[in-house]
């Protein structure tokens, strides 16, 4: 990992990465296009209410991800990790793990929280043993009138 960059790119750098993290960002809107595009991901990260964060080779982006946080009406904040994609995660999670733990502190968060697939979990307990399910998200279409 000595060689990978693990960066929060301030808003007024966005654009000029942007080119990089769309082809990996691409992967997370394709498995997931009814709640994700890539122009509301770029929204998000230029209004500030979304946090880039890139790992770099060299010059080369091979992953990205967002940050954000939620509070509560309870009080209770938490920085949420809604994106994350790229390649060779195994050289680069647990140092992205320990930054966003870093930033949740900054934020006075109290705990990290991020959405994925069922697979997602167990990948994180390789990280720590720590992580646990918050809740399950469940769904059901939309019946619609039969005329």
């Amino acid at each position: 990992m000595s060689n990978l960059i693990i960066s929060a790119v301030p808003v007024t750098l966005v654009e000029l990465l942007w080119s990089q993290c769309v082809p990996i960002f691409e992967r997370v809107v394709k498995k997931a296009p009814k709640d994700l595009s890539l122009d509301g991901i770029k929204s998000r990260l230029l209004s500030g209410n979304s946090m880039l964060m890139t790992i770099a080779e060299g010059d080369k982006v091979i992953a990205v991800g967002t940050l954000e946080t939620d509070e509560y009406e309870t009080g209770h904040k938490v920085l949420y990790i809604p994106t994350i994609a790229g390649d060779r995660m195994e050289d680069w999670m647990d140092r992205f793990i320990e930054i966003s733990h870093a930033i949740a502190r900054d934020l006075n968060c109290v705990e990290i929280r991020g959405k994925g697939r069922k697979g997602w979990l167990r990948t994180l307990k390789k990280n720590s043993d720590e992580w646990y399910d918050v809740s399950s998200l469940v769904g059901i279409k939309v019946k619609q009138i039969e005329e």
